[in-house]
């Protein structure tokens, strides 16, 4: 199983779940569940099998991830 390292920044990868492709931080890791910060909502706490690392480096942007996303979405509609 993926272990996460506080300061990871992990993106919301369960399509059922209401947060579905947003970007937060991991703020602890701890027996199969991650609590991760994501702009906007309350920290949450997900099953590790719901995350995919985005980012290891600590010095990472939201904005920058966030904008990345936007533009891919905007060129397919555009397909």
């Amino acid at each position: 199983m993926v272990s996460f390292n506080r300061g990871d920044m992990v993106r919301v990868c369960n399509r059922n779940l209401r947060t579905y492709r947003q970007i937060g931080r991991v703020v602890s890791d701890c027996r199969g569940y991650v609590e991760v910060t994501i702009p906007g909502y309350s920290t949450l706490c997900y099953k590790k099998e719901n995350l995919e690392l985005v980012s290891r480096t600590k010095e990472s942007n939201y904005a920058d991830y966030v904008e990345h996303d936007v533009k891919i979405i905007a060129d397919v509609e555009q397909m």
